[in-house]
């Protein structure tokens, strides 16, 4: 597992192997080399592998990510991509962009769960009457009065397990589901996917 060098305090809490990653985000080639390169356009569109954001790690579940997220105070935009040989997470602050790169032959396993969506519908409302009508409550959430209280989409927790790092827990509001699943059912990471009931 490897950082870039703006985050000292986590590379040596953690001991990890450190580099230093370009303003633009793209892999160096110390790091390409012990974790493969960026795929090319071609590649990704032929095995649908695109970056997934919108994520922060879940409370409670302190590992590095989490770390890192702390030490920038939270005021980071996360994004996680593929490269040839592993994952690596790229975290853009108000004045640098740090990396966190692992090799898939790091990762043991993968936990895909879901939180059930809450849906507690008003009487009588539109949306009352399209669920007893036998529609789904995401297809027709849009007729719902408020999203706060008749509708409200469960979370979504991918977690990472490492040989020899805590396991690394992401969370997304399930909106983004379906981004998700098409980004860890990849050529790369289906082999190390379970999905847990929901």
């Amino acid at each position: 597992m490897g950082v870039s060098l703006h985050c000292t305090k986590l590379t040596n809490y953690f001991n990890l192997e450190s580099f230093v990653i370009f303003s633009d985000g793209k892999v160096p080639r110390q790091m390409a080399e012990h974790y493969g390169r960026e795929l090319t356009l071609n590649e990704r569109l032929k095995n649908k592998i695109f970056g997934i954001s919108f994520f922060k790690p879940v409370e409670g579940q302190p590992n590095v990510l989490s770390k890192w997220f702390e030490i920038r105070n939270f005021s980071v935009r996360p994004h996680l991509d593929q490269l040839t040989k592993g994952l690596i997470f790229r975290l853009t602050g108000t004045k640098e962009m740090d990396a966190l790169a692992i090799k898939y032959s790091e990762i043991r396993r993968i936990r895909l769960s879901r939180i059930p969506d809450r849906v507690t519908p008003i009487p009588l409302s539109p949306f009352w009457l399209l669920l007893k009508l036998g529609f789904e409550p995401r297809k027709v959430r849009w007729f719902a009065f408020s999203w706060r209280f008749e509708f409200e989409f469960g979370d979504m927790t991918a977690t990472i397990e490492l040989d020899e790092h805590e396991p690394i827990s992401i969370t997304w509001n399930a909106r983004h589901e379906p981004a998700v699943n098409k980004f860890f059912n990849s050529n790369f990471l289906a082999a190390k996917l379970k999905e847990d009931a929901s």
